[in-house]
């Protein structure tokens, strides 16, 4: 499957998604600790910026209170370069508006599935983040797990299906995360709502909504992704619920 991924001297690229994943994958920038973020010389802090790697002194950055050191992570020098590249995109922009408007109404109404789902992965993250849990999606993170799970509910096979967190994004540990995402036949995501996944599946078990042995798997699936037993990965949810 390709995807438009940019614009480049007015021509539209198409690029294939396992390229653009594995591309992503491997070129991830490292997660930089606290730690690592400062180092002090001769009693002078230094911060790492993340897009130069270059540590420099605070007074190389814009002050920003909520940040480490109370500036941001990104250095004047790094700060103007990228104010450069957008001007000269919104000026790109609004020279060729009309054709690049009707260019992704296209793609729009040619992946509509596609569209919702990064409009979803959007959500994801918003929800997750005014919740204060982790947060790593990216656009395309929405149709990857739909993809890996075969574009069918792993419970009962529908392929009407909803992006649920598997641990409730609204307890604020399990966020949104490939590793708590799944997809979810759409009305059992709605009657699953906040509810602890293991006590909400024994009621469904019950009533016969699933399989046990598809439940299993999933648990096993996911404990498996989180680099847990599955009895681990069960207290874990239950140390995740709030009192």
């Amino acid at each position: 499957m390709f995807i438009m991924r940019g614009i480049k001297s007015g021509e539209c690229i198409e690029e294939c998604l396992d390229c653009r994943y594995d591309s992503r994958k491997k070129g991830r920038r490292p997660k930089t600790t606290k730690d690592e973020q400062v180092v002090f010389i001769d009693g002078e802090a230094y911060k790492k910026c993340y897009l130069c790697f270059e540590y420099k002194h605070t007074s190389d950055y814009v002050k920003e209170k909520t940040r480490v050191l109370g500036v941001e992570n990104r250095c004047k020098v790094c700060k103007r370069k990228n104010h450069y590249c957008r001007e000269k995109n919104v000026a790109y922009y609004r020279a060729n508006k009309e054709r690049l408007d009707e260019a992704s109404r296209k793609w729009k109404a040619g992946n509509r599935e596609r569209y919702l789902d990064t409009i979803s992965a959007k959500e994801s993250r918003r929800r997750a983040n005014a919740n204060k849990s982790v947060s790593t999606l990216s656009p395309d993170s929405h149709f990857l797990i739909r993809r890996n799970f075969n574009d069918v509910c792993p419970l009962t096979g529908s392929a009407s299906t909803h992006i649920d967190h598997f641990i409730p994004v609204s307890w604020g540990l399990g966020g949104s995360d490939n590793t708590n995402l799944i997809p979810l036949d759409r009305r059992l995501n709605a009657l699953k709502g906040n509810k602890n996944p293991f006590i909400w599946a024994e009621a469904m078990l019950a009533e016969g909504e699933f399989e046990k042995d598809a439940w299993e798997a999933l648990v096993s699936r996911l404990a498996k992704m989180n680099d847990l037993t599955l009895e681990d990965y069960r207290d874990f949810v239950f140390m995740c619920e709030p009192t």
